[in-house]
């Protein structure tokens, strides 16, 4: 009986070790070692600033199937930097060794920013009420890749309707080993009018002729870690304060939330992104993760203290080479009674519902979801002009059909919840728009839509509608 036990231990023992051999050997074989990168084609960028954004690195070993993947997500990645205006990977195996090739095309990155523009809520607001009451003018300059690593500078200042002094600064991987990123930001503001609030969705504004209605200081640094390529840990740390003219309590008393004519808070917030979309400008095919969670006060280094939550989830699927469905939801939540109402989350400034952009809707939550189903009237691809200099002949082009389904709700439990014009109930919206990625990761859109009132309206505006 033991001799049998045995044999069964010596047959069971040559066959796992037979069975790791070929395993093994298939392994190798299916395996190749990247050995190489070259970039070709920078001028001002440095290439060990660009290699964290492969997907591999030197003598990596990669399964050789997966090698179309990684190539086509290290090309999102560079592109998605926003520093190039074409990209092409060759790569080359010889033997068991990967050779990659990288071709690029630099865009422009000096740009002097003379300001010359009227501050409306939308492009829409102001053909219907045209006015240079709050035109705004100065000189800024952004420079982006500032010293080839990526890094990018921004200050400027304006004049008029709104005084600004403004700057940051952003390095990406400040720290190699430890993949984190640096922001500052810092801005001085005065303005003569306060949007103090609305009345049945419609903004009520106040301007002073010889006075400055509002003076806005605040400071930021963000510490970011990547986790990888796709994937990032923030660490913001703010302060605000901002001060009000005393006339404010004669229009409205529960604007602040408190009576001495100012509100300064600390703010901690901590954000997690997961970022897998093809393009982020005009994306056609993955999806977006976004939570973040902020605390506004620090005991008597504030005025106020409240909770703001978020969270947003976006999906593109490619439908065959024309057609292409996009859908997003959006969740964001205040905890906190008493909350400044310039704090408050809005449809209407930053957030927009199709639809029923002329209103202004603020509340301590706002769900949303939003669809997109696009047919390519000329799909986007990039376009090459001779007619423009160097830097500009290489950008994207296309134009999209796009049927768009929106829909929301807003919920105010504020001490400040004066209108409640469209809060507390669902709004839904249709339409249909036409969508034009154009050069340098710009946006064209037109949209007519419909919504729950009954009301048709059309929408021109520059920003991505699904983010």
């Amino acid at each position: 009986m033991i001799s049998i036990k045995k044999n069964h231990f010596l047959i069971w023992g040559v066959l796992l070790v037979k069975f790791q051999v070929i395993f093994l050997c298939s392994f190798a074989q299916n395996s190749i070692y990247l050995k190489e990168v070259e970039f070709f084609g920078l001028k001002k960028t440095k290439p060990q600033a660009l290699i964290r954004f492969l997907e591999f690195d030197d003598d990596d070993i990669i399964a050789e199937n997966r090698l179309p993947e990684l190539l086509e997500q290290s090309s999102r990645n560079l592109y998605n930097t926003g520093l190039f205006n074409r990209i092409d990977i060759q790569d080359t195996i010889i033997q068991d060794s990967l050779y990659l090739k990288i071709f690029v095309k630099e865009r422009w990155y000096i740009f002097p920013q003379p300001y010359f523009l009227l501050e409306e809520r939308t492009f829409t607001d102001f053909v219907k009420e045209p006015s240079s009451k709050r035109l705004t003018y100065g000189m800024g300059v952004d420079w982006q890749n500032f010293t080839g690593r990526l890094d990018n500078i921004w200050t400027g200042f304006t004049l008029g309707y709104s005084k600004r002094f403004f700057g940051y600064y952003y390095l990406p991987f400040a720290f190699p080993k430890s993949k984190l990123d640096i922001y500052f930001y810092g801005l001085y503001q005065k303005n003569k009018e306060v949007n103090i609030g609305s009345h049945e969705g419609k903004i009520e504004r106040h301007f002073l002729v010889d006075n400055d209605f509002q003076e806005t200081h605040k400071y930021l640094l963000s510490i970011s870690k990547r986790l990888s390529n796709i994937k990032k840990a923030i660490l913001e740390v703010a302060f605000t304060y901002k001060s009000f003219h005393d006339s404010l309590y004669i229009f409205r008393t529960n604007y602040l939330t408190n009576h001495y004519g100012m509100e300064y808070y600390p703010t901690f917030r901590l954000v997690y992104r997961y970022d897998k979309r093809d393009v982020f400008a005009f994306p056609l095919d993955g999806y977006k993760f976004f939570a973040s969670a902020e605390y506004n006060g620090l005991a008597k280094f504030s005025t106020s203290n409240f909770i703001k939550l978020k969270l947003n989830y976006s999906r593109f699927h490619p439908i065959g080479k024309r057609w292409n469905f996009g859908y997003a939801g959006y969740f964001h939540q205040t905890f906190g009674y008493k909350i400044p109402y310039y704090d408050k989350f809005f449809l209407g400034f930053g957030d927009f519902l199709r639809g029923y952009e002329k209103y202004i809707v603020d509340g301590t939550s706002i769900f949303m979801a939003k669809t997109d189903l696009k047919f390519a009237i000329i799909p986007k691809r990039i376009t090459s002009s001779k007619r423009l200099p160097g830097k500009f002949k290489d950008f994207p082009f296309g134009v999209y059909l796009v049927w768009l389904n929106d829909l929301g709700m807003v919920n105010d439990i504020s001490f400040n919840n004066d209108d409640h014009f469209l809060k507390d109930r669902w709004l839904y919206s249709t339409g249909w728009g036409i969508q034009i990625p154009f050069i340098y990761d710009s946006l064209v859109r037109f949209e007519y839509t419909y919504n729950h009132l009954k009301q048709w309206n059309w929408f021109f505006d520059l920003v991505i509608p699904l983010r």
